[in-house]
């Protein structure tokens, strides 16, 4: 008789995309190394990309190809060896003063050009706009001229000469005057061909101010005026390729001495050359008074850029005091060097010891925590705590995330904390679209990371209102619809699922709190389909016929696979002859040769498994054998 006619099956239906691409979770477990580096590429990372002012040493050296063309003042020395020289004596009075007009008038612009850089170089931003405005109008002016001129000269050349067709010297001179006349046209149009290349991209599209920008110069745009201008003079005065080899790093080391503030942010760059430079920039970082605040600002910003190569951070975190100073950034009354700090320390906890020893530093663990408050729900978030409370958040989440026994003790330290939970509570609970995508995914981490320990998992369930927003964050409410494509949106779903998970393991009051989250039971966890029991089978049959040996991506599939096979036969023996019916006990059998600790823990620490299953996956093929036997 055949028993499964009447049956139907509830099953879990949760929307969860297909395609999303997720980061490694603590449900994962991680190898120790996962891309080897090559010895060559070992001391590389994101930071050696191409540098910002390398789009002003490449314009540099398009400028010098313009300026150093084969064209290029030619025009000078055809006219005097072959016009003044040769044919001095046939020239006609207006040629003699065109040709004497357009030398004197490029000769100044190329003075002038000169001046320019020169004064470019050293002039004061306030002198230096005025005069470097005159030189280029007069620039200008010059090379319009001399195209004027020229090309109406060649124009009149054109014409039937007054002398004789047959005098071989009137012919030559004719000839010498189109070849004048061509170069000083040449000439001029290359130059406004380079001066309008130069203001579309320094003027138009302001290239100085994007690369200080670029480089955290703030307000110091000027340093990188100069910075270009000696790029292109280097590239005028020996090979055009002289000023591409120029960066901002190896310019500053002529300037360490320099006393200007500009100088002086400029400067700051240079790091990492010496020991003795890296110590007096943590000094900067601790400078309180107020006529020094612009150098402090400045130190912050070089020592965040370079401290996240690992070689730099080594340096830094190994001078004594370096971690105090830094934090003294956390105590400033100034925006700005508040977020610098948390932008340096975020950077710095990359490395496995340096997280060590920020939790060793006193009362950096309580201030970082601080800056976590977006001041309740209902609150306009400004922007700067906004991106406070996100660099407090991505902090705390790697902190928590420590493996080992500093991962331990770290977790200990940040759940101890009384703002910890309240704060976090406090992001979740914020309504405001940018709050909720910026925010809400790392404030789900810190609670993921921190439930790894098992007091902090309690203190989570018992800070009133988080498992609640992490329901409500997981499971939208009806009236919402389902849930969209949207990847940032689907992330934190998935993020939330995973918190509600790592406060289940192991924790009975965790697992009731989330039940009344639910409404008191478990309707809008399970959503009846109409699935038969034959698909039930093949779809537990298909899940373990694919994964022939344990996955490093779902290492407990097989495991939470075959639990649900034997919760379901203690449930209803018709399940027994269901299983038996489409072969799952060879399924189980091949199962039990292949089985390892990777499906014996629920989370793991690197490569460290943590809270390992009191019951063991070959326990649990043997408790279904056994079932299905009595089928």
């Amino acid at each position: 008789m055949d028993r499964r006619a009447s049956l139907v099956v509830p099953s879990i239906c949760i929307q969860i995309p297909e395609h999303l691409q997720l980061p490694t979770k603590l449900f994962e477990p991680q190898m120790a190394i996962q891309t080897p580096r090559t010895a060559r590429s070992s001391g590389a990372d994101e930071h050696d990309a191409a540098p910002p002012e390398r789009q002003l040493t490449a314009l540099a050296m398009q400028l010098a190809v313009f300026e150093k063309v084969p064209p290029r003042h030619l025009a000078f020395i055809w006219a005097t060896v072959v016009l003044l020289d040769g044919f001095a004596v046939t020239l006609s009075r207006t040629d003699f003063w065109c040709i004497t007009v357009l030398l004197l008038t490029e000769g100044a612009r190329i003075q002038g050009r000169s001046h320019e850089l020169v004064w470019q170089q050293k002039a004061t931003p306030a002198s230096q706009q005025a005069v470097s405005r005159v030189l280029h109008w007069l620039q200008l002016l010059s090379a319009s001229f001399c195209v004027t001129l020229s090309l109406a000269r060649l124009v009149q050349l054109q014409l039937p000469y007054g002398g004789s067709s047959e005098d071989p010297w009137s012919n030559n001179c004719r000839a010498a005057l189109d070849i004048f006349y061509g170069l000083a046209l040449t000439e001029s149009l290359l130059f406004l061909v380079e001066k309008a290349l130069w203001q579309w991209r320094v003027g138009h599209r302001r290239l100085l101010e994007c690369v200080a920008k670029d480089c955290h110069l703030g307000t110091a745009w000027v340093a990188v005026r100069r910075f270009f201008y000696d790029s292109y003079s280097r590239s005028l005065k020996g090979s055009i390729f002289d000023g591409l080899h120029m960066d901002l790093v190896s310019y500053a080391g002529g300037m360490l001495t320099a006393g200007s503030h500009d100088d002086q942010s400029l400067t700051l760059r240079k790091i990492g050359m010496s020991v003795s430079t890296i110590e007096r920039l943590i000094q900067m970082l601790s400078w309180n008074n107020a006529s020094e605040r612009d150098v402090r600002r400045s130190a912050a910003v070089v020592v965040s850029m370079l401290s996240g190569r690992k070689l730099i951070a080594l340096r830094v975190t190994g001078i004594p005091g370096a971690i105090e100073s830094i934090a003294s950034l956390l105590c400033a009354d100034l925006d700005e060097l508040n977020l610098l700090g948390l932008s340096i320390l975020n950077k710095l906890a990359h490395d496995h010891d340096n997280c060590s020893k920020i939790g060793k530093t006193q009362n950096l663990l309580d201030k970082i925590i601080s800056f976590s408050s977006v001041g309740g729900s209902g609150h306009q978030a400004t922007d700067i705590r906004l991106k406070a409370a996100k660099q407090s958040l991505i902090m705390v989440k790697r902190l928590a995330g420590s493996t080992g026994t500093t991962g331990k003790l770290l977790r200990r330290d940040l759940s101890d904390i009384v703002f910890t939970m309240s704060n976090v509570r406090e992001v979740l609970q914020q309504t405001e679209r940018r709050v909720q995508s910026e925010l809400h995914q790392p404030a789900i981490e810190v609670l993921t990371s921190l439930a790894m320990d098992k007091e902090a998992r309690e203190m989570i369930g018992w800070t009133g209102g988080v498992v609640s927003e992490l329901v409500t964050l997981f499971l939208p409410a009806a009236d919402q619809g389902r849930p969209t494509g949207n990847n940032k949106t689907n992330a934190i779903r998935v993020e939330a699922g995973e918190a509600l998970a790592m406060l289940a393991l192991e924790s009975r009051r965790n697992c009731g709190a989330i039940i009344m989250a639910c409404g008191g039971g478990v309707e809008r966890l399970v959503d009846v389909t109409s699935i038969t029991e034959t698909e039930l089978a093949e779809t537990l049959l298909q899940i373990l016929g694919e994964y022939n040996h344990p996955s490093m991506v779902v290492p407990r599939i097989r495991r939470h696979t075959i639990e649900f096979a034997v919760a379901m036969m203690r449930l209803d023996s018709r399940y027994m002859a269901l299983f038996v019916e489409h072969g799952m006990e060879g399924e189980l059998r091949r199962i039990a040769g292949t089985t390892s600790d990777l499906e014996c823990f629920n989370v793991f620490s690197g490569s460290v498994g943590l809270n390992r299953r009191a019951i063991s996956v070959c326990s649990l093929v043997t408790s279904a054998l056994d079932l299905m036997k009595q089928a």
